[in-house]
């Protein structure tokens, strides 16, 4: 497979070929959008990510890794 294979195709693509591949066990749970949402408000206002993750109820890394399938999508 190379790059061109995976890199041509548009993200919705992506993530179903990217969620085929893993099954179920890497789901993000869509109740914790509301709080990674608000937790990104108070983070672009200037709190560090730590303090926004306690302030709203998740954790650190539910955080990092909502964001890191809103930049790249699931893979």
């Amino acid at each position: 497979m190379t790059d061109d294979f995976w890199y041509d195709r548009p993200k919705e693509v992506r993530d179903k070929i990217g969620q085929s591949m893993t099954g179920t066990k890497n789901n993000w749970k869509p109740e914790l959008d509301k709080l990674y949402e608000e937790a990104k408000k108070i983070v672009a206002t200037g709190v560090n990510v730590v303090c926004a993750c306690e302030a709203v109820g998740i954790t650190r890394d539910q955080y990092y890794r909502r964001r890191r399938i809103e930049m790249n999508g699931r893979c």
